[in-house]
């Protein structure tokens, strides 16, 4: 392993010891247990305090060959990487679709 992977490595475990959220089941009195259920029906899972910006996640996409060759051909005209293509254009359909849901 490289300097640099262990670098990574060591600044990818660091950030994972970000401890999870508050489970306990402490009683409270006046009825806080509702406002909690309430306010956490209101979180989506992508804005939990552990979900961080810089963790990337993979997905494996598969793709008919024509879409592949399409993307690639894309990737060397304009610069920019198939992964970024992707990303973009994940990105874009994802936001559109909650704006339908939410």
């Amino acid at each position: 392993m490289t300097e640099e992977q262990e670098q990574a490595a060591d600044e990818f475990i660091s950030g994972a010891k970000v401890p999870p959220p508050n489970t306990s089941s402490q009683s409270d009195d006046g009825g806080g247990s509702a406002n909690r259920a309430q306010r956490q029906e209101n979180v989506y899972p992508w804005e939990e305090p552990q979900v961080r910006e810089d963790v990337k996640q993979t997905y494996p996409l598969r793709l008919p060959e024509p879409l592949h060759l399409k993307l690639k051909y894309l990737s060397e005209r304009t610069g920019r990487s198939m992964n970024e293509l992707c990303n973009r254009a994940v990105r874009e359909l994802v936001e559109e679709q909650l704006d339908e849901v939410l």
